[in-house]
């Protein structure tokens, strides 16, 4: 459910951070609400070189994001 709910979403951030990317790749990227840490996974993978940061209020999703 939440590749259905929230992959268009993702795509369409990542997509927006390429765009960026022509000037500079980006140093640190934030999730706020990061959930599971699916976002900050796939982000990981284009810029391995970023620091990734996700916080969420659950203490579970946090669990599972780890």
């Amino acid at each position: 459910m939440q590749r259905l709910l929230f992959g268009p979403v993702h795509t369409k951030m990542l997509d927006m951070l390429v765009h960026e990317e022509a000037k500079e790749p980006p140093k640190c990227i934030l999730d706020v609400g990061c959930g599971t840490g699916r976002f900050l996974r796939a982000a990981s993978i284009r810029w391995p070189q970023a620091q990734l940061w996700g916080v969420d209020p659950a203490e579970q999703m946090v669990f599972e994001a780890a």
